[in-house]
């Protein structure tokens, strides 16, 4: 998936379990870990909440 490999290079620590993704941000945005399924879907939403809960703003249609 683009969306990970993506913020990967950002700093966060990506964990897939059974197609749900728990996404640890890195030490300087000291936020809370972000939960989602891994869905073409959730992509629009993903990005939204990235910008609100981290400041990082990431264009959904780079993903698509």
């Amino acid at each position: 998936m683009k969306f990970v490999r993506e913020i990967e290079k950002i700093g966060f620590t990506v964990i897939n379990k059974n197609n749900k993704f728990k996404m640890y941000p890195p030490a300087h945005l000291g936020t809370r870990v972000y939960t989602t399924h891994g869905t073409p879907q959730s992509i629009k939403p993903l990005c939204a909440d990235f910008e609100k809960i981290y400041g990082v703003v990431l264009d959904a249609k780079n993903f698509l």
